[in-house]
C-alpha cells in the first residue's frame, strides 16, 4: 500500500451546510463531530471568523489535496479526508477547531467583543487556519516590509505562505489544486482587509475612550469648581466640631467639618456637615503633636505638647489667604491608652532567642483639681518616655512581655523566650491605682531542643511622695 501523506498547510473556516447537505454521500465510518450552533455573533467587525461560521453546521464529507510518491514523482490528487475533525463553541461563536491531530484557537482581538479573524495553533507551532468562501485554509505569512506580528496599521503587505485547503466542495479543492495562486491571493486579500478593518475599530476604541475619559474629566471639572471656593467671594470661613468635648482623649481622632459663605450668603460646606465643598480647599494646624488626618485630627498619645488640656486648630482657606478661623477643644482624657514596651519581634540574636521586655518606672500622682490620674513613665536610666493625662475612670494597660524564642524541629536547639520586664510603680500614697494592669510575662521557648521558657518580670508598687504637674 502507497504511503497517504496529507499536506496541512493553510485552512480557511466557511462550510455552507445546506449546499453540501444535498451534494455528498456520507460514509457510515466517517469520524466528524457537529458544531454546536453558535449565538449571535456581536463583533463589530463585518466577516470575522465569528460571523462567517455563525450558521455553519459540520455536514458532508471534507475534501483535501494529497500527495503520492510513485517512482520518485509526486502526484496530487483530491480525496476525502478521513480523519477526525472537530469544531467546538463558546456560546458566542466557533473558537476552536481540530484538524487531525492540530488544534486551532481563535485569536481574541483587543476591542470587545470584535473577535479576530485567524485562528492559532495551539502550542509551539505557528501555522493559522482561515475560513472564507466555503473552505477552512492553513497557511503561515510573512510581511513584505519585514514587520513583525499581524496587528500593524495599514499600509502593510501581508503574504501567505505554505498554504492547504479543505473544504466539504470537492470542486473547489480541485479547483485550488489547479489554481492555487488565485486561492492565495483571496486569503491574502481577505486577512489584509481584515487587518485593516481591526486596526481601524481598535482605533475607534481607543479614540472612543479616550472622548469618553476627556468629557468625564471635563464633567468632573465643572463640578469641582461648582462646588469649589476657590474663585468665589468667600468672606468667612469656619470649623465646626463634631467631637464632644467629653469625648476627647489622647490617641483619639477629634473630628471637625469646615464650612465658608460667600458675599450672598451661600454657605458651602464639607460632605461631613451635609455639603459638598473640597476639604483640600482648606487646610489646618494644631498646636500640639499629633497626626493631622481627613476629616480630622489624632491627638497625641502623650500629653507633653498639650498646653492648659486643650488643643487648637487654626483653620486657612487656601484661595483667600486673610481668611482663618481658630478654635480650641478642652480634653477629658475619658479613654484609657495601652502602652506596649515588649521585647520586639525581631529574632537577631543568639540562637534565635526572644528580646527581652523593657524595664520601666511609672510615677503616678493626683491633678490638683482632683479629676485626673497624672502618670509619667521613663525609662530605668530615668530619661522621661511621655506623660499621660487619664480621668479618674480610664485605664492604663503596660505590656513589656519577653518575645518568643524561635521555633526549631529535632535535635536543633530552639530559641529561649525573652524575659519579661520589670515594673516598678511609684504612687502617691492612698491615691488608688487599681487603674494600671501591668502584663510582663516571659516568653515561651521555641520549639525544638533544649530552649528554656523567658523569666516574669518583677512588679512592685511603692508608695511614696510622688510630684508631679502638667
Amino acid at each position: 500500500m502507497k504511503k497517504l501523506t496529507l499536506t496541512l498547510i493553510v485552512t480557511v473556516l466557511y462550510l455552507n451546510a445546506l449546499s453540501q447537505k444535498k451534494g455528498g454521500n456520507k460514509e457510515e465510518n466517517k469520524q466528524t463531530t457537529t458544531t454546536q450552533q453558535p449565538a449571535e455573533s456581536t463583533s463589530i467587525i463585518p466577516n470575522s471568523q465569528c460571523e462567517l461560521l455563525k450558521n455553519y453546521k459540520d455536514e458532508g464529507d471534507w475534501y483535501c489535496i494529497t500527495s503520492r510518491y510513485n517512482g520518485g514523482n509526486v502526484k496530487y490528487n483530491v480525496e476525502k479526508y478521513t480523519q477526525k475533525h472537530e469544531l467546538k463553541s463558546d456560546g458566542e461563536c466557533v473558537n476552536e477547531i481540530t484538524i487531525g491531530g492540530n488544534e486551532f484557537i481563535l485569536k481574541k482581538q483587543k476591542i470587545d467583543p470584535a473577535i479576530n479573524f485567524i485562528f492559532l495553533m495551539s502550542g509551539t507551532n505557528t501555522r493559522n487556519l482561515c475560513f472564507i468562501d466555503g473552505c477552512f485554509y492553513e497557511y503561515k505569512f510573512t510581511f513584505f516590509n519585514g514587520q513583525g506580528g499581524f496587528y500593524k496599521y495599514p499600509p502593510y503587505t501581508l503574504n501567505v505562505i505554505d498554504i492547504s485547503i479543505y473544504s466539504t466542495d470537492k470542486n473547489k479543492v480541485k479547483d485550488f489544486l489547479k489554481n492555487p495562486e488565485v486561492h492565495k491571493l483571496k486569503l491574502e486579500q481577505y486577512l489584509n482587509t481584515m487587518g485593516e478593518l481591526t486596526q481601524k475599530a481598535e482605533k475607534d476604541k481607543e479614540e472612543a475612550a479616550q472622548k469618553k475619559a476627556d468629557d468625564s474629566k471635563k464633567a468632573f471639572e465643572e463640578s469641582y469648581a461648582l462646588k469649589s471656593i476657590k474663585g468665589k467671594d468667600i468672606v468667612k470661613i469656619e470649623l465646626v466640631w463634631l467631637s464632644k468635648e467629653t469625648e476627647t482623649s489622647l490617641a483619639k481622632r477629634i473630628e471637625f467639618g469646615m464650612q465658608a459663605t460667600d458675599s450672598k450668603g451661600v454657605v458651602y460646606k464639607t460632605a461631613n456637615l451635609g455639603g459638598e465643598a473640597h476639604w483640600e480647599d482648606f487646610t489646618f494646624s494644631a498646636d500640639c503633636e499629633g497626626n493631622v488626618l481627613y476629616n480630622g485630627f489624632e491627638a497625641p498619645l502623650f500629653c507633653n505638647s498639650i498646653k492648659n488640656d486643650q488643643i487648637t486648630i487654626t483653620l486657612k482657606s487656601k484661595h483667600h489667604p486673610n481668611l482663618k478661623d481658630v478654635k480650641s477643644i478642652k480634653m477629658a482624657y475619658s479613654e484609657g491608652i495601652q502602652l506596649n514596651y515588649s521585647g520586639p519581634n525581631d529574632l537577631a540574636t543568639s540562637y534565635r532567642n526572644g528580646h527581652h521586655g523593657e524595664s520601666i518606672k511609672i510615677y503616678v500622682a493626683e491633678s490638683a483639681n482632683k479629676k485626673f490620674n497624672l502618670i509619667e513613665i521613663k525609662g530605668f536610666n530615668g530619661m522621661s518616655k511621655g506623660k499621660l493625662k487619664l480621668a479618674k475612670n480610664a485605664n492604663l494597660i503596660i505590656y513589656s512581655n519577653g518575645h518568643s524564642g524561635k521555633n526549631q524541629s529535632g535535635s536543633w536547639k530552639g530559641g529561649s523566650g525573652g524575659n519579661g520586664g520589670d515594673v516598678t510603680v511609684y504612687h502617691t500614697p492612698g491615691l488608688p491605682i487599681d487603674f494600671i494592669s501591668i502584663n510582663n510575662s516571659g516568653g515561651n521557648a521555641g520549639t525544638g531542643c533544649c530552649g528554656s521558657r523567658g523569666q516574669d518580670g518583677k512588679t512592685s508598687f511603692v508608695p511614696q511622695a510622688v510630684s508631679l504637674s502638667f
